[in-house]
């Protein structure tokens, strides 16, 4: 009886890693674009990617045309240039968690729910996978 209860004890444990890693319902991403600080649309220019240090990491770079301003704390007006960065994880198949911010096509006219990035004039993601798209 012990060694059942230890077992049922250790498959709960083995399974909680990934509970706290579940994919976020869509509340939580509407949430996160009302957040965002900075809702653009935009045109996309360039998409350029490059290799980190990490083999299942990739830094994107998006270069976009903002074609118009929803919301700014910044002075950024329609016709402006912006660049956002952020990073991809390839995760392993199977794996259960929060999805990834996409890469947009060049090309490609999105909306963007962003954040400034610290003191650069760069822009990070600021809504999750649900970034360059909405729930209309």
């Amino acid at each position: 009886m012990k060694s059942v209860r230890l077992f049922v004890i250790f498959v709960c444990l083995l399974g909680m890693p990934s509970l706290l890693v579940a994919e976020l319902p869509p509340s939580a991403y509407e949430q996160m674009q009302k957040a965002a600080t900075e809702v653009f649309r935009i045109n996309v220019l360039q998409v350029l990617k490059s290799e980190t240090e990490d083999p299942h990491k990739t830094e994107i770079r998006v270069v976009a045309d903002v074609v118009k301003v929803g919301r700014a704390t910044t002075k950024i007006r329609a016709g402006e240039i912006i660049t956002i960065r952020y990073i991809v994880t390839e995760h392993p198949p199977g794996w259960a968690g929060p999805g990834e911010v996409p890469v947009p096509e060049q090309g490609a006219e999105v909306p963007a729910f962003l954040t400034r990035s610290g003191d650069t004039t760069d822009y990070t993601p600021a809504a999750g996978s649900m970034t360059f798209s909405t729930f209309r």
